[in-house]
């Protein structure tokens, strides 16, 4: 398994597991606080007159915010980094003949 060490895997399972772990706590938790029923399958969206929902309407808000930021700075900068390694690509094949 020496094959595994370093890779982005290994360096990313420890994470992603925590992140798993904390979303199926917040999800036993909203099911708790608005009294639906933990396993309940083909479950539609909660009633919009409970508090938390209300709440997390407002976080959506939020969100929708931060991904149209996000969205264009990481369209800027990827760009610029494209335009770099053709550059930095171009200038390593006129080395070479």
């Amino acid at each position: 398994w020496q094959q595994f060490n370093g890779t982005v895997l290994k360096i990313s399972i420890g994470p992603t597991l925590i992140n798993m772990a904390l979303c199926v706590a917040f999800v036993v938790y909203a099911r708790y606080t608005t009294g639906e029923e933990l396993f309940e399958i083909g479950a539609g969206a909660p009633d919009k007159s409970l508090p938390f929902v209300q709440n997390l309407a407002l976080l959506g808000n939020i969100w929708d915010l931060e991904k149209t930021l996000t969205t264009f700075v990481l369209t800027f900068f990827v760009n610029q980094s494209f335009s770099f390694w053709k550059k930095a690509y171009q200038l390593a094949r006129d080395v070479q003949g």
